[in-house]
């Protein structure tokens, strides 16, 4: 009688499990149709032939931000050498 019961057990679990494992791979192919028509619509191919020109703002940009974090910190060490507040 035991090993009827667990044959059971073993079944119901068995059937648990292919269950899951159906639903799982439905919503993997419904989400994966969804995503290339999201990708189709929102996110077209695009032109690369003004990739050098993309390339060279990114330069630009870069050569702005390290060019500018000098300032600020000369700008932030006079303010923390001044006046405190509240001090006259």
């Amino acid at each position: 009688m035991h090993s009827v019961a667990s044959f059971v057990a073993n079944h119901g679990l068995m059937q648990l499990h292919n269950t899951i494992f159906g639903s799982l791979f439905a919503a993997e192919q419904d989400i994966s149709t969804v995503m290339d028509n999201f990708v189709d619509t929102f996110a077209p191919p695009t032109d690369d032939s003004d990739q050098w020109f993309q390339l060279l703002l990114n330069i630009l940009g870069l050569a702005f931000s390290v060019g500018v974090v000098p300032l600020f910190n000369k700008c932030k060490i006079s303010h923390e050498s001044g006046p405190v507040h509240g001090e006259p």
